[in-house]
């Protein structure tokens, strides 16, 4: 449901063979609204929204009665075979939110990613990737080809994007990608389901396709006019054979058709790119019905270049880290705040004329802006605009800077609290994107930060960062921050690569504890799960229990005692053998690196 629309609705899902859902006009709240119910594109019935749910009321949605459900047993066919169910606001193409979905054997599914099927990244290097960011990559060097090497059929078909497809559909995608931090895959964001082509494709397992890819970003040149913190220290002039050789490519495959979407680019600034925004002026796309979503620091753009390219179909991603001027210009170096402000302004009329369909502003959150992320979100309602916080892969101008990487509990906590306070999270236009951890505070969890330990080492071989994170994590435990239990003590060695060392490793220290905790365990007579949350308040314990029965301390009395204080302490063992381990690892990685200097 688009923020433009007259209604408002959502697609609640699946349950039992039954569709349910919402949708109401504000405008008319009393008049029931019509919806019409898809199965893979074909109309099946219409159905009435006007029954009563109490959280709709609430919600102040009307006075409740907009809701419906359908019985959909004998509209989708029971084949093994996936298909898609949409929903939208009859005799209009407005579609509910988090419509269309997915189902199978009339279950709701979900494929984790459809990327390697329907979108292509070309970097400025050439290399090519079928994820739109390349940091969310388990490795992010991995690519399926290099566009300078290699046509794009030779890409698109090729032997490493087939196996991207074949790992997701067989939901072995994990040696590939990094779950955490991908937005899709660790469930804070949402893609939308692709065309019925992708879902033929994927029903019949075909990794050879005979369509192309909807969906293309492209990073043309890293040519820029400003020198942003996160990106450089210097202007960069453009590369002007680069563009050239951007345009041919970008040209051979919106010619190859099945193209309905070009993002240009993240990483210079598009409108330096002389020959690219010819192709714009031209009606190129707008006669292969292609979007363009332009990606810009606004610093160029006026309203002669706007003149000149306005009959494309495009969306508008401004750049903007900051809402007042001393941050602005701190991190956006060698711009003016009050010359982008101005054309914010300018865009923003375009948007209420409807003279461009989709506004989004991009911030960056860093420890820089972390302050003032809610005058961010001010800036975007008094806007209009949608909003994006990314979280930056990389180094800063210092490594604390990149307050998600170095796990900055202390600023995560005040970013969270700031979007909070304001209601940053519920609102629909606010997406929170590689951000997704600070919803529920998950950058909380052992699991984020102990990947971001790993990445420490792996990335920069800053154990002293990952040590830190580490250290963190045992002093959280200490204080009852965080809970402890079995099954994820198997996550806190795997942040250090012990194969390249010798000696007894973390995960051989992990082993020896585990063998511990069980033995402990049956001696005890105690259940074969056991989890521990550490801290003295035994009000907080109980009350984190209650739902689930009696506490285990009412139980099994002073014996369950004993066994808890056990497991705090094998935790902590366990925590304190990698801490250590760690800088030991440290030295010998160190010594071991200057000895073989000295022998060059």
């Amino acid at each position: 449901m688009t923020k433009e629309s007259a209604y408002e609705g959502y697609l609640d899902g699946l349950k039992d063979r039954t569709l349910y859902g919402w949708c109401y006009k504000p405008s008319e709240p009393t008049v029931p609204v019509a919806v019409d119910l898809f199965v893979d594109n074909m109309l099946v019935t219409r159905v009435p929204s006007y029954e009563y749910r109490e959280d709709l009321l609430k919600a102040g949605k009307g006075d409740g009665r907009h809701s419906f459900h359908y019985d959909m047993s004998n509209c989708v066919p029971d084949d093994d075979a996936i298909h898609m169910i949409s929903t939208r606001v009859s005799g209009t193409d407005v579609e509910l939110s988090e419509s269309p979905i997915l189902v199978r054997n009339s279950d709701q599914i979900s494929i984790r990613c459809y990327f390697p099927w329907n979108n292509l990244y070309i970097g400025t290097s050439g290399q090519v990737h079928t994820c739109q960011c390349p940091s969310w990559l388990g490795s992010p060097n991995y690519s399926i080809g290099d566009i300078k090497k290699q046509s794009y059929d030779q890409l698109w078909n090729g032997p490493k994007i087939r196996r991207y497809r074949e790992a997701f559909i067989k939901d072995n995608h994990k040696k590939f990608c990094r779950e955490s931090i991908c937005p899709y895959l660790n469930g804070t964001d949402r893609q939308i389901p692709p065309g019925l082509e992708v879902i033929r494709a994927i029903n019949n397992r075909r990794m050879e396709l005979d369509f192309g890819a909807s969906d293309l970003v492209y990073d043309v040149n890293d040519g820029c006019n400003l020198r942003c913190i996160m990106c450089r220290k210097d202007i960069k002039p453009v590369d002007k054979q680069a563009v050239h050789d951007a345009v041919v490519n970008i040209r051979e495959i919106a010619l190859a058709g099945h193209l309905q979407s070009i993002t240009v680019s993240g990483a210079g600034e598009v409108f330096l790119f002389d020959e690219f925004i010819d192709l714009l002026r031209s009606d190129f796309f707008s006669s292969h019905g292609i979007t363009v979503n332009l990606i810009s620091n606004l610093t160029l753009f006026t309203p002669k270049i706007w003149d000149e390219i306005k009959h494309n179909k495009i969306v508008l991603s401004v750049s903007v880290d900051g809402a007042t001027k001393q941050t602005y210009e701190s991190i956006r170096r060698g711009s003016k705040w009050e010359n982008v402000h101005k054309k914010l302004v300018y865009v923003a009329d375009l948007l209420n004329k409807g003279e461009i369909e989709v506004v989004n502003l991009g911030c960056v959150i860093t420890s820089k802006n972390a302050h003032e992320i809610d005058k961010v979100i001010e800036l975007v309602k008094e806007l209009g605009f949608n909003l994006m916080f990314l979280s930056h892969r990389g180094r800063l101008p210092t490594k604390w800077d990149n307050i998600f990487e170095s796990c900055d509990i202390e600023k995560l906590d005040m970013v969270h609290d700031l979007i909070e306070g304001c209601g940053g999270f519920d609102i629909n236009r606010i997406n929170l994107g590689s951000c997704g951890i600070l919803k529920d505070r998950k950058y909380r969890q052992f699991s984020y930060r102990m990947e971001m330990a790993d990445y420490q080492m792996r990335m920069y071989g800053d154990v002293e960062m990952a040590n830190r994170i580490v250290q963190e994590c045992v002093n959280d435990i200490n204080d009852g921050v965080i809970e402890v239990d079995q099954s994820q003590l198997s996550g806190y060695a795997k942040f250090l690569d012990t194969r390249s060392y010798s000696g007894k490793s973390p995960v051989a220290v992990l082993k020896d504890i585990h063998a511990r905790i069980l033995a402990a365990n049956r001696a005890e007579a105690m259940p074969r799960r056991i989890s521990h949350i550490v801290g003295n308040d035994r009000e907080q314990q109980l009350g984190k229990e209650g739902h689930q029965g009696e506490s285990t301390h009412d139980r099994s009395g002073m014996k369950a005692g004993v066994v808890h204080r056990f497991i705090r302490r094998t935790s902590l063992e366990i925590l304190q053998a990698v801490f250590t381990f760690s800088r030991k690892a440290l030295y010998a990685i160190r010594h071991g690196l200057k000895d073989r200097e000295d022998h060059t």
